[in-house]
């Protein structure tokens, strides 16, 4: 086996690792579960007395009431409440002080997580102007940079944080640093990729059900939770959980001594994140966490209104153009006289070096395109062996129809198909020559794999020094709006031809 291999079972096996079931929290707070049905404990943290006074074995299947006498109300709240969210969060309090409390969903518990609360009254009145100004969303792509620095600026500034990055997922899951603040002194990772195996699927998945992630010391001991029946209790809507010890010494290769990530989730997907670095520990508080989450929030919604605009604005003027041409095209007694006839606009409505349009068994070809015989193979898998109307890659090289395209050809292509209304079988390629890339990443994205008495681990990389990757056989990739121009040339020659 190779050691690319290697890693990709080594990959496999890291997405398959249960975070959810460490049966461990950070020192910062403490974890109390509670049946349901009857509201006995059933788990505690070993640190239970540091907060309650009392110690996990006296209080295991005794009543939520003995830690205190609000809590059965908030549980029974939260239970007979319907919710979208599976979690809220209340504030209990005593003589000395008070308690921040969060409550989850668990399965047949309702795990409750306590942080000593601290008030940040001074930074209330910027992250409001911060918000405010979030909810203006960008109306032209060249104001995106100004609204990333905007986000980054509110959450560095209330945390006070050595480095605040904004974190950019490509399709491939790697991610981009897009606007960065830090401290004087500290380097910079500004315009970096990191591979997508430093936020596995397993941890991305987590960000998608939680509103951030917080580790307040890599030197800190985590604490075991204590059950009733020695099981482990479901910690997938956590704040508190315990730190996967290969993230740990990603962090500590990394010299940052405590982190804060809050996601950027649009449209239902994750988009990105919002990561805090400091090289020494450093606990953030409830309150800090979801006012970085709010800020967070309110620039998915501005990022999504500018995506929305945007595709609005560009079907509203594709769908006009495309018209105006078919009644050109459709003038001419042969429909590829009138198709040569706007040879360039077509090249225009997806940028491109060359574009195919075969109707039936006729092709008309402009700009830079493949070879005929290359050309036929692809038509013939993409007619027959393809279910979906449309196909696009930027690396035809190195996608599932790699052999059947020659060296030196094109890189990228994306492609159309649609029977028209008159029964013609109607198919358009598009493609792109290679564009060299030099990808600029944060150390060599290739992770080693180490052997360790005769077994093979992950070992985080340990230099995050900027690394460059020439990257060869790639075109420039397709964007979303190219795909939406795409397909709404196929219902065009749908109607039209």
């Amino acid at each position: 086996m190779t050691s690319k291999e290697q890693l990709e079972e080594l990959l496999k096996d890291c997405n398959k690792e249960q975070l959810h079931l460490c049966g461990h929290i950070q020192p910062f707070g403490v974890l109390l579960g509670v049946r349901k049905e009857d509201l006995s404990i059933v788990y505690a943290s070993e640190n239970l007395e540091s907060f309650f006074h009392q110690t996990p074995l006296l209080i295991l299947g005794k009543p939520i009431s003995m830690i205190h006498s609000a809590l059965p109300d908030f549980i029974k709240t939260f239970i007979i409440k319907e919710r979208k969210e599976k979690f809220t969060y209340e504030t209990i309090r005593f003589e000395e002080g008070s308690l921040d409390v969060k409550l989850f969903d668990a399965g047949t518990c309702v795990v409750i997580e306590c942080e000593h609360a601290q008030s940040h009254d001074h930074h209330g009145n910027d992250a409001f102007q911060c918000g405010i100004d979030l909810l203006k969303p960008p109306y032209h792509a060249k104001e995106l940079p100004m609204y990333y620095d905007l986000l980054v600026k509110g959450i560095f500034d209330a945390t006070k944080y050595d480095r605040v990055m904004l974190y950019k997922f490509h399709d491939d899951w790697s991610g981009e640093v897009i606007s960065e603040q830090t401290k004087e002194g500290f380097g910079s990772y500004m315009g970096l990729r990191f591979p997508a195996s430093d936020i596995p699927a397993i941890a991305r998945e987590m960000y998608l059900k939680n509103h951030f992630r917080h580790i307040a010391d890599t030197g800190a001991e985590n604490i075991p939770i204590v059950s009733l029946d020695e099981s482990t209790p479901d910690l997938t809507y956590s704040d508190t959980r315990s730190v996967s010890p290969v993230h740990i010494e990603y962090m500590k290769n990394m010299g940052m001594s405590a982190s804060f990530s809050t996601p950027i989730i649009i449209f239902g997907e994750l988009w990105g994140l919002v990561a805090c670095h400091n090289e020494k520990p450093k606990y953030l508080s409830v309150e800090l966490r979801r006012m970085c989450y709010t800020l967070a929030h309110s620039f998915a919604i501005g990022i999504s209104s500018f995506s929305t605009n945007e595709k609005l604005q560009k079907l509203d003027s594709t769908d006009r153009h495309l018209n105006a041409l078919m009644e050109r095209v459709v003038s001419f007694d042969d429909v590829f006289d009138g198709l040569e006839s706007i040879e360039e606009s077509l090249m225009q409505i997806v940028s491109c070096d060359g574009l195919c349009i075969l109707i039936d068994d006729n092709i008309l070809s402009i700009g830079d395109v493949m070879p005929q015989d290359s050309l036929e193979m692809i038509d013939q898998w993409f007619s027959k062996y393809r279910q979906e109307s449309i196909f696009s890659t930027d690396t035809l090289l190195n996608s599932s129809i790699g052999e059947l395209i020659p060296q030196g050809s094109v890189a990228g292509m994306m492609a159309i198909k649609t029977n028209s209304i008159k029964g013609k079988k109607i198919r358009g390629y598009w493609f792109r020559n290679e564009l060299k890339q030099e990808v600029a990443w944060a150390g060599n994205p290739n992770k080693p794999v180490i052997e360790n008495a005769g077994a093979l681990k992950l070992s985080p990389r340990r230099s995050f020094e900027r690394w460059i990757e020439v990257k060869s056989g790639y075109a420039k990739a397709w964007s979303g709006l190219d795909l939406l121009s795409a397909m709404k040339l196929n219902k065009t020659f749908y109607k039209w031809l």
